[in-house]
């Protein structure tokens, strides 16, 4: 088991690139991290949220990362140079749950779904992620 010294503030998730390369990280500082796994070196950091990153998601191609956050937005990284590709609002909740999901079975379609809390009620919802992209 290794341990990565990582940022001083709160983590309150993590996702791991599908090539296993590296760890991204939602942070309470309201930033994404990304780190190298080979050594645990920060690669980058990803500014953007207003509130604590809730949850990061790779997508299956590794080449972009989603993050959400108490803000009640989700937020489309390229990874490769940390711009912001697009921003998606109108949540106006707590954001708990990111993550991408194939349909290939269906119609080769990925979806980005969320999970979100909003006093007593609980949100679930998706995102065609190509439709996300535009």
């Amino acid at each position: 088991l290794d341990v990565m010294d990582m940022q001083k503030s709160r983590v309150y998730s993590v996702a791991f690139s599908p090539d296993g390369t590296i760890l991204a990280s939602g942070s309470g500082d309201h930033r994404v991290w990304l780190w190298r796994l080979s050594d645990g070196a920060p690669i980058n950091t990803f500014s953007g949220h207003t509130e604590p990153v809730t949850d990061v998601a790779f997508s299956p191609d590794g080449t972009i990362l989603a993050s959400g956050s108490w803000d009640g937005s989700v937020i489309l990284w390229n990874v490769s140079d940390g711009t912001p590709i697009r921003t998606l609002t109108g949540l106006f909740c707590n954001l708990i749950d990111l993550r991408y999901n194939a349909l290939v079975h269906i119609s080769r379609l990925v979806f980005l779904t969320f999970q979100c809390q909003s006093k007593h009620q609980y949100v679930i919802g998706k995102w065609e992620y190509k439709k996300c992209l535009v």
